[in-house]
């Protein structure tokens, strides 16, 4: 199969070159700041530059096409909690979470467990003639998942399709992923996927800092096991769990939406919150199906 040939539109920001910034939008950054060194690197935005609520836009003109990618180097500086940093191109748009503790020490406030990390995002965009919004690269969901059918079919199975067998559809080979809607099932994918969940981490920390705490669920309500797992983990890590309560109830569940976990601890001195982001199972999937094709999921 020959190999495809990519043609480079735009490229910028590879040195120290601050006219790279000419034709950039640049919405909510700190003071009118553009360019920040880290660790001896020197970024477009950065500390005290580009921070909550920062946009940044370039119009280009593309020649005719049907593929589009982008490639560009993110650093996540500082305190991120749960937030999330967006790539919108045309139809097209992809997210990604970060927590504090990621990374290492490089720049920013040297507070404790706020590290930085730098990260290589590469995304294909595939131009289709209705315009719809692709999930991923060059793949499709074949069954449209939400958290009625969750519940209402007690297995999920994903099937991988080798690039050879895309044009064919029935033949739909070698299971991915099996997920039992149990809670010991559920564990164990949760354990074999790497889900994000670092409660553990946090034990000596909240030992030594409250006596109360009170944790809060986000963002969904159907998915009945994945919360009881929740709590059990929780409450197996703190012994001093008061309350789990969930709030911001709407029909969704940790298939398409990231699970944000907020944990309170406070005495009569302070009060501090630490914020877990549970990886949704469609994110992952998106990163460990990259080497292939097509992702096909199919509920039955």
């Amino acid at each position: 199969m020959a190999q495809e040939q990519w043609e480079t539109i735009y490229t910028s920001f590879k040195g120290n070159d601050h006219n790279d910034a000419e034709g950039w939008i640049v919405s909510n950054n700190y003071q009118g700041n553009l360019f920040t060194k880290c660790n001896g690197v020197t970024l477009f935005g950065g500390y005290n530059a580009f921070g909550k609520d920062a946009i940044v836009s370039k119009l280009f003109k593309l020649p005719p096409h049907h593929q589009l990618k982008i490639t560009f180097q993110f650093w996540k500086i500082d305190s991120w909690n749960a937030e999330f940093v967006y790539l919108i191109a045309e139809d097209y748009k992809w997210s990604q979470g970060y927590i504090y503790y990621q990374g290492t020490q490089q720049c920013g406030v040297y507070y404790s467990d706020w590290n930085e990390m730098s990260q290589l995002i590469t995304r294909l965009l595939v131009q289709v003639t209705n315009r719809k919004t692709l999930s991923h690269v060059n793949r499709q969901l074949k069954s449209q998942l939400n958290c009625q059918k969750m519940i209402q079919h007690k297995n999920l199975k994903f099937y991988k399709m080798h690039k050879s067998m895309k044009k064919h559809h029935n033949n739909k080979i070698q299971m991915l992923f099996k997920l039992i809607l149990k809670k010991i099932g559920l564990m164990n994918s949760l354990s074999t996927l790497q889900i994000h969940l670092n409660i553990y981490q946090f034990i000596k920390h909240v030992l030594m800092m409250g006596v109360h705490m009170k944790m809060i669920i986000h963002n969904y309500v159907q998915c009945v096991d994945y919360v009881q797992l929740v709590k059990h983990l929780a409450q197996k890590a703190f012994k001093n769990l008061e309350q789990i309560e969930q709030e911001n109830c709407k029909l969704q569940c940790f298939i398409f939406q990231d699970v944000i976990i907020s944990f309170n601890f406070y005495n009569l001195f302070f009060k501090q919150q630490y914020i877990f982001q549970i990886q949704s199972l469609f994110q992952l999937l998106q990163n460990l199906g990259q080497q292939y094709e097509e992702l096909i999921i199919n509920i039955k």
